[in-house]
């Protein structure tokens, strides 16, 4: 019986140790979305030079949102505090400050000690070339950050789809998108179609709603102007009129046009091909209703036709940073059979 113990004791820690040595198994890593570890020296965080430029960059404020938000929460580590345990953290950006190095370089890991994680290592020989590589490299590492966690967003309505309405979206609109499994349909009028998704939010023990909207729709595509901003916004405003009306009498969704809040046009690239993506307010007419939206509108060339995806949220009780992130997670899964 003893030799029996010691034959599954001694399995068991040879398959502990290949899990921790070994390449193939590595834990999920761990923390909020919109997180970030920065793993810097205390007195280095604290100046006015290294630490208020990281600040400066990774505190910039969401665009979009009807309230200031930064773009990430940051979580700040003492190398010596920097514990095995914070190494399983999604998003971590490590300094490694020594007159050793002789070049300052950056490195953009992935996996280093968790799946699905990125670390951003900075290597300087001194606090003032750190500051220069960080601002050097700040738009890389902002933009990769906020497109890795899409993609974990992407990935995750992958695996828990609502498949229903995906198959509905594919086998009748030929459109393929990761919707997540607790939409429903709530419009169908051919070339525009609604997903809702109501929920429940507690603050304080009080129960909020939060709201949020996915419209698709689609038109035939005659010219490049299709892309202007102008174009895409009255489009939106001429949809959402006829299709999404307000809690009230003769209410409905529009865009919010102040100076102060004008919707933001941004051109990209979406699956390798031209992609308009706005960001900005909705407002109800004849209402109070309002919050932020997210769009993409892109070209299906199979089948000549301009597609947007419009998401929008309703929680007038909490920050929205996250919310919007899913939104956009989203739009961005959009793809054509």
């Amino acid at each position: 019986m003893a030799k029996h113990i010691v034959f599954i004791f001694t399995v068991l820690m040879i398959t502990l140790s290949s899990c921790e040595e070994g390449t193939n198994y590595k834990m999920t890593s761990g923390g909020a979305p919109g997180e970030v570890i920065v793993v810097v020296d205390d007195e280095l965080w604290k100046s006015h030079t290294l630490g208020d430029t990281i600040r400066w960059f990774l505190e910039d404020i969401v665009p979009g949102l009807p309230q200031q938000e930064y773009m990430f929460n940051i979580g700040q580590y003492d190398p010596d505090r920097f514990s095995r345990v914070m190494r399983s953290h999604r998003n971590i950006i490590l300094f490694e400050i020594s007159q050793k190095v002789k070049n300052p370089r950056a490195e953009y890991l992935r996996d280093s000690w968790a799946a699905n994680q990125i670390v951003i290592k900075l290597h300087a020989p001194d606090a003032e070339a750190a500051t220069a590589l960080f601002v050097a490299e700040s738009n890389k590492i902002v933009s990769l950050l906020n497109s890795t966690e899409r993609e974990r967003l992407i990935k995750r309505h992958k695996n828990e789809n609502s498949g229903s309405i995906e198959a509905t979206l594919k086998d009748k609109h030929n459109i393929l998108m990761n919707i997540p499994v607790d939409f429903r349909l709530a419009e169908d009028k051919g070339n525009f179609i609604w997903l809702a998704r109501d929920r429940i939010r507690y603050v304080s023990g009080e129960a909020h709603d939060v709201d949020e909207g996915i419209f698709i729709y689609y038109y035939p595509y005659t010219n490049d102007s299709t892309f202007s901003s102008d174009f895409l916004l009255r489009v939106r405003d001429s949809v959402c009129k006829a299709n999404v009306p307000g809690p009230s009498e003769g209410s409905y969704m529009s865009t919010e046009r102040d100076s102060m809040y004008y919707p933001i046009f941004t051109a990209t690239t979406h699956n390798k091909k031209y992609a308009a993506e706005i960001r900005g307010l909705y407002r109800t007419v004849n209402d109070f209703y309002g919050g932020p939206f997210i769009s993409i509108t892109t070209l299906d060339e199979a089948r000549n036709r301009i597609v947007t995806v419009d998401c929008f949220v309703f929680a007038p009780k909490f920050h929205k940073r996250e919310y919007l992130r899913e939104m956009e997670a989203i739009c961005y899964s959009l793809n054509f059979p």
